[in-house]
This record gives structure tokens, C-alpha cells and sequence, in this order.
């Protein structure tokens, strides 16, 4: 992919602010313990909005709409098997069940330069936290805010040592010299507090917003985890690309298959489903298809699954490095791209035929945008 597609990345008109590196503040351990430094952080950045600043994320928007290949909602057809190439008993590339699902992130296409760049805007809205107040901003920027630090974060940091041990990113322990995994690790600062990818999640996020769809906006990383949006969250958009993001993960295998549960909704259940039972149920009714509700209700929960941790590209982490412009034409040739991405690409194309076909997807697999009267978004609590 070429260098300059992300140049926006580095100009300050395309990023709205362009901030000068703050000094941090020490964050101080707390003497009682790790509840809490939890207690701390939820309260710490609990919303208290006074202010009307609104934060333009153009500039992210633009990179994951290069780098995030759009897959579409599931069909809860499991992938076919991948066979043997020819002459030789090993099977090539992504051979999850799971692969179809969800968006795929283009980490083996981003050259040295690229990652240089999206690391520059990482630290950019890192500066932005330590800059603003952000507990002061509108409940929707505040949300949007955290969202989009998770989840960059994510990326850039998978990025370093992608696709991870073993193909896991969820293993990548990305600070030299400690043990801490991807989402315990202490990545960024803010305002004085170190914080994790869990801690956004958990101590800051989950406590202070009840809307169900909340948990799907966080990919995760790995496959089976709540997909990446192609788009960035806005103050403006954050309420139906919640709803967007929350549908395609709850109507997909990697969420409910005949009666398995993906861990997730038990890791968020404390905030949102207490015993995943009634609140789960009726979550369920109001997001997923009716045919796939009517499986949940048929079967119920019989047991926690066991999610697919392979990172969530094209290739499952077997790819190879090549040129991302390639992938953007529909004549490149099978030499150019490798075997295993063409038959990806093939498979993806097929899917999208499939789910023209059916019903429910030509009726239109839309969100409403409950946009007020006034012309104001929607506040999400």
C-alpha cells in the first residue's frame, strides 16, 4: 500500500488538531490495592459533560477505510474446508470455520512507512487525552473518543509483532521486559493514569455507558471477537454504527452457534447481563435476525465456547508481505497476490452472492438513524 494514501495521517488539516507532545503526569499506585485503582479510573472518568468541543476523526476514518476490508454480515454458513494443495498434504492460509465473518485488517500489506505514520496519529490522539478534559466533553465525544483510542491502539500494537505467537495477538506481550499481555499491558497514558486496553474497556467504558451495544464496538484483535468498523465512531454516527457493529456480531457463528456462546458476553455480563438471563434474552430479541433468534431460543445456553484467537486478517497470520495496492484491482493475477489470499478473495466474492440471494439482506440490512429533529445526534448512555 502505497506511503502517501496515508499521508492525511501527518497533516494537520486532515487530523483537525495536530498537538504538541504534553509532558505527563506521574501516575501514582494506589496504596489500597487494584479494586482501587479500578474504582479510581471509573470515577476518575466518570462523564461529567460541560463543554461542546467536538473531535473530528477524519483522518482515522480515512485509514480503516484503506486498511479494513469490509466482509459483510454473516450468513451462518461455516467457511469449506481447505484442501490439501495439490501433491502435498499441507493446507495453505485461513482454514477457520470463522473466516468469512467479520471485518479483515490488512496488517501483512502495511509497509515500515505506514506503520511509522499510524503511529504518529496514535500518539496524536494519545496527546489529545492529555491535552482536553475528556471527562468534560459531550457524553458522545467522550464514548467516541475511547472507542477509537482502543481500538487504534489495538492496531498499531498488533502491528509491531503481527500476527503474534502462534498467530494469537491476544499473546503479544508488547512492553520489553514484563510478562503483561496485550490487553493488561499498560500502553498509554492519560491524564496521569496508565492504562491498558482493559482498563478503557472495563474501568472506564463499561461502568459509565448502560447501552447494550457498547461491548461490539471493541475488536478485540482475534477472530471470533467483535469485528473492526471500516468507519470511525463520531459523536454524529455513534449510535447507529453501535447498532450496526453490535447486529453483525450477534447474528454471526462467532457470537451463537446452536446452543455455544462466545466467552465475551459472559466477560461483559456484570455491566450489561447480569447471569446472562433475562437481559441477555431480550437483547438477543432485539438484535439478532428472527431465524437465528429462534435458534437462541430452541437451544438456549448449553455451553461457553471456545473462541478462535487467530488474528483477524485475510490469511488467519500465514500470509505473506506484499504490496497492498495489489489487492485493490480485480485483475491482479494469482502470482502477484499468492495462492492463498486469491482463494480468500474468491471465497468473499461468493459469500456476497450468497447473501444477495437471501431475503433478508435484499429487504436491507440497514440501521435507522434516529437523528433528533433539532438536527442533534442522539445521545447514547
Amino acid at each position: 500500500m502505497p506511503k502517501s494514501i496515508f499521508h492525511s495521517l501527518i497533516v494537520s488539516a486532515a487530523l483537525g488538531t495536530l498537538l504538541v507532545s504534553l509532558p505527563m503526569q506521574v501516575n501514582a499506585a494506589s496504596a489500597d490495592g487494584f479494586e482501587n485503582e479500578m474504582f479510581s479510573l471509573e470515577k476518575y472518568f466518570s462523564p461529567r459533560p460541560s463543554v461542546n468541543t467536538r473531535l473530528d476523526y477524519d483522518a482515522w476514518d480515512f485509514v480503516l477505510g484503506e486498511t479494513v476490508l469490509y466482509m459483510g454480515p454473516s450468513t451462518r454458513q461455516p467457511a469449506s474446508r481447505v484442501e490439501p494443495q495439490i501433491g502435498s498434504r499441507l493446507r495453505r492460509g485461513n482454514r477457520s470455520r470463522l473466516r468469512l465473518e467479520g471485518n479483515k485488517i490488512l496488517y501483512g500489506f502495511m509497509t515500515k512507512d505506514v506503520k511509522l505514520e499510524m503511529k504518529a496519529y496514535k500518539d496524536e490522539l494519545i496527546a489529545l487525552g492529555n491535552e482536553l478534559d475528556i471527562p468534560s466533553l459531550p457524553r458522545n465525544e467522550q464514548l467516541a473518543y475511547w472507542i477509537n483510542l482502543h481500538n487504534l491502539v489495538l492496531v498499531t500494537t498488533i502491528l509491531e509483532d503481527h500476527p503474534g505467537p502462534k498467530r494469537q495477538p491476544n499473546s503479544i506481550q508488547p512492553i520489553e521486559g514484563s510478562d503483561a499481555k496485550l490487553h493488561e499491558a499498560k500502553l498509554i497514558e492519560i491524564d496521569g493514569h496508565a492504562l491498558s486496553l482493559r482498563d478503557i474497556r472495563e474501568n472506564i467504558v463499561f461502568p459509565n455507558w448502560k447501552n447494550k451495544d457498547i461491548p461490539y464496538a471493541f475488536h478485540l484483535g482475534y477472530l471470533s471477537s467483535p469485528s473492526l468498523a471500516n468507519a470511525a465512531f463520531t459523536g454524529t454516527n455513534l449510535q447507529s454504527l453501535l447498532e450496526s457493529n453490535a447486529k453483525e456480531f450477534v447474528n454471526s457463528l462467532r457470537a451463537y452457534e446452536k446452543g455455544t456462546l462466545n466467552p465475551y458476553f459472559r466477560d461483559v455480563s456484570a455491566w450489561y447481563y447480569p447471569g446472562l438471563g433475562a437481559e441477555l434474552d431480550s437483547y438477543f430479541r432485539k438484535r439478532m435476525r428472527p431465524e437465528v433468534f429462534a435458534e437462541y431460543q430452541a437451544n438456549g445456553i448449553e455451553r461457553i465456547g471456545n473462541p478462535d484467537l487467530s488474528v483477524a486478517d485475510m490469511t488467519g497470520g500465514h500470509g505473506r508481505r506484499l504490496l497492498a495496492s495489489n489487492i485493490q484491482t480485480s485483475s491482479t493475477s494469482r502470482s502477484a497476490l499468492g495462492e492463498d489470499i486469491d482463494d480468500f478473495l474468491r471465497e468473499r466474492n461468493e459469500k456476497i452472492m450468497t447473501l444477495r440471494n437471501e431475503d433478508w439482506f435484499k429487504r436491507g440490512w440497514v440501521v435507522i438513524d434516529d437523528t433528533a429533529e433539532d438536527g442533534k445526534a442522539p445521545i447514547v448512555e
